[in-house]
This record gives structure tokens, C-alpha cells and sequence, in this order.
């Protein structure tokens, strides 16, 4: 029998893998079995060996969040015993739970913006595991989504997960629909009014759906990339509504009724995009992996004239940092 520390997520490889393998975790100095099985069995040391309670490979258990729920509800405390049966030879491997404090939890919504980045790079300064949630709804600037696999490695998050939800099927926004993205406005034009780029109800679905991973993780908050001064007119950004949807979590989740709350952070709400960039700077968050542009080419370049590249290259300007990229437009103007 040999004991490990290791996290849940790592048993739930070992069984998910489906690879024989003897491995060195390097960071915490043990050794993580990684076996083939046809049937895993799990028991602690209190059950009679002819109560096991075996996981066949068809099992409705499909992540580790899954499992760490199994567990705890047949087995409270913190060591589990599995018992892998390979070809009628078993294998015992005793795999001991970390403490609950050092498995706190964030859902970040992560666009593969500057914003989102920062705030994910806020969550972890925060000590939280960082579970990195994408939603792909359809927007014209989607090639932002292929750059949070990188920031998610850059940050050390331990998932990320991309859903999709097309909002093109509803419109009422330029970024969903055949409306023209707004050029080369002023600062006071971008922060009059609720502009043309506002996605009708996006936050308050991108929250719901963070919300449903949340309870699923047992994560108790939620971090995401609002902010009021450079976006001063879209109402799913102001603190009010922010309030309101944790509120909502209160009443409408299975956590809330149990008294479990779940919060809200948008820890860039009040700051200036050049104050943004500062404190990513200071965090090491991968500011040079991000996207902002709303209408960038075929080839990914950003269009350097839209409201969130003017807002971004004031951002850098006035930070006094260079900016990684790529505009089509040298110039300020379209």
C-alpha cells in the first residue's frame, strides 16, 4: 500500500486515463499510480471488502468534480482506498485528499481579453485555483477565444471550459449581427449612451453559466473582467446588477438555500484601462496574449479604430508600456 497527497483531479485522471504508468509528481516529491482498469473499485478502510463499490467504464461519472461529490457523500474524511483490478491482478494505491483550504476554487470568465486576464491574474494573486470558463456566442471577434489555451497555461489555471451559446439567432448587437461596429469615436462618444456593441443580456447569461459550474466545482466565487469608466454604458457592467445577480445566486441555487453564497468579483470595476494595464503588469498576467478588437481581419490582426482598440491603445499610451499588437492600421484614425 503506498500513500500520496494528491488532489482529486489527479484520481480522477488515474481512472480516466486508461494508460499503465508509475509517475513522479516532482512539485510535491510523490509518486501518482496511472493504471489501466476494466472495473475501479473504491473503499475506505472501515468498508468490508464485499461492499465495494465498483465504477464500471460505462459509469455516468464524468469529471472529477463528479467523483470528489461520490466520495464525500460515502466516504467523509480524507483518505480513500482504490483498489484497481487488471487482468485479475490487483493493484492497491491509498490516495490521501488535501486539505479543503487549499483547494479554494474561482470561476473566471475569460474572453481571451485584456480585462478578463487581468482579473483571472487577480483571482490567483487571491490563492484560487483558477477554472477559466469561455463562451463562444457567436461573435465576430471569436479569435479572441483561441488565445485563452495560452493565457489558461500562463496562468497556471487547472481547466478551462468553452461553451457555446450563439446569440446570432437573437442579434440586436453589432458584435452578433449585420449592425456596423462604430470607428473612430471620441472618448466622450464611447462613454455616452449604451453603444451599438452592447450584446443584449450577454453578462447575465455568461454569469448563469458560471454560476451552474460553480455549484459543480463547489467553487464560491465568480471573477469577471467589468468595468464601469471606460464602459460607462453598458448596464451588465455596473455594480448595481453585479449585486443583484449575487442576490439572485442566493435564492435560485441549491448552494444558496444551504447557505453556501457565492460572490461576485469584478475587481477592475473602478479602474482606467491604463490602471488595468498597470496592474497586470504588476501580477505578470500575459497582457501580451490578449485580444480586444471587436472587428479584427480574416488573419486576426486587430482593426486599431474600434471602441476597444482606441480604449486599449490609450490604455498602453498612457501606462507608458508598448503593446504587442498587431494593428492593420498604423495610424490612430480608419
Amino acid at each position: 500500500m503506498r500513500a500520496v497527497s494528491v488532489d482529486i483531479a489527479v484520481l480522477w485522471l488515474m481512472i480516466e486515463s486508461f494508460g499503465w504508468a508509475l509517475t513522479r509528481d516532482e512539485e510535491n516529491n510523490v509518486e501518482v499510480y496511472n493504471i489501466t482498469s476494466r472495473a475501479v473499485r473504491m473503499i475506505s478502510s472501515s468498508t468490508p471488502s464485499d461492499r465495494l463499490l465498483r465504477f464500471q467504464h460505462h459509469q455516468r461519472i464524468s469529471s472529477s468534480e463528479e467523483l470528489l461529490r461520490y466520495i464525500r457523500k460515502r466516504q467523509p474524511g480524507g483518505m480513500i482506498k482504490v483498489e484497481f483490478v487488471r487482468q485479475g491482478k490487483r493493484e492497491e494505491v491509498q490516495v490521501k485528499e488535501r486539505p479543503r483550504a487549499a483547494m479554494k476554487r474561482a470561476v473566471v470568465l475569460s474572453s481571451g481579453g485584456l480585462d478578463s486576464t487581468v482579473a483571472a491574474a487577480e483571482a490567483r494573486a487571491a490563492g484560487y485555483q483558477l477554472f477559466l470558463l469561455s463562451v463562444n456566442y457567436g461573435q465576430r471577434h471569436a479569435v479572441e477565444l483561441t488565445r485563452v489555451p495560452a493565457i489558461a497555461k500562463a496562468l497556471g489555471a487547472v481547466r478551462t471550459l468553452e461553451i457555446t451559446v450563439d446569440l446570432r439567432a437573437i442579434g440586436g448587437s453589432a458584435l452578433t449581427d449585420v449592425m456596423v461596429v462604430p470607428k473612430d469615436r471620441t472618448g466622450e462618444e464611447i462613454g455616452a449612451g449604451i453603444p451599438p456593441t452592447y450584446v443584449p443580456a450577454r453578462n447575465t447569461l455568461f454569469l448563469a453559466l458560471a454560476l451552474g459550474w460553480a455549484e459543480v466545482l463547489l467553487a464560491d466565487t465568480i471573477y469577471i473582467g467589468a468595468n464601469i469608466l471606460d464602459y460607462s454604458g453598458y448596464p451588465d457592467c455596473r455594480p448595481e446588477f453585479l449585486t443583484a445577480f449575487e442576490a439572485l445566486a442566493r435564492v435560485g441555487t441549491k448552494a444558496g438555500i444551504e447557505g453556501r453564497d457565492l460572490r461576485v468579483e469584478a475587481p477592475l470595476l473602478r479602474m482606467t484601462k491604463a490602471d488595468i494595464i498597470r496592474r497586470g503588469i504588476a501580477l505578470k498576467a500575459p497582457l501580451e496574449l490578449t485580444h480586444s478588437c471587436y472587428d479584427p481581419d480574416q488573419q486576426g490582426r486587430a482593426c486599431g479604430c474600434c471602441d476597444s482598440c482606441l480604449l486599449r491603445r490609450k490604455g498602453f499610451a498612457e501606462a507608458g508600456v508598448s503593446d504587442s499588437v498587431i494593428y492593420r492600421s498604423a495610424a490612430s484614425r480608419c
